[in-house]
């Protein structure tokens, strides 16, 4: 099963450095202005942010039977 993990305000894909060891299939999706994406103009609009997502998460899963979607809050 593939796991998509959404990361916590403030966090990167190293936040799951721990959680994902071992895990074959598991895919985090940072966003603009964070990580691996800093480059990219920070989003600060919920609906921009999930303009920006949809179609990452429809790739991951447009070939894969079964998917889970991960994330959580630290606030």
């Amino acid at each position: 099963m593939k796991i998509i993990a959404l990361v916590f305000a403030g966090g990167n894909k190293y936040s799951f450095t721990k959680l994902s060891k071992g895990i074959t299939d598991f895919v985090v999706l940072e966003y603009p202005g964070r990580g691996s994406r800093f480059n990219e103009k920070l989003i600060t609009n919920i609906d921009t942010l999930v303009e920006d997502l949809l179609p990452k998460v429809i790739e991951e899963i447009r070939n894969c039977q079964e998917y889970v979607i991960y994330g959580h809050s630290m606030g």
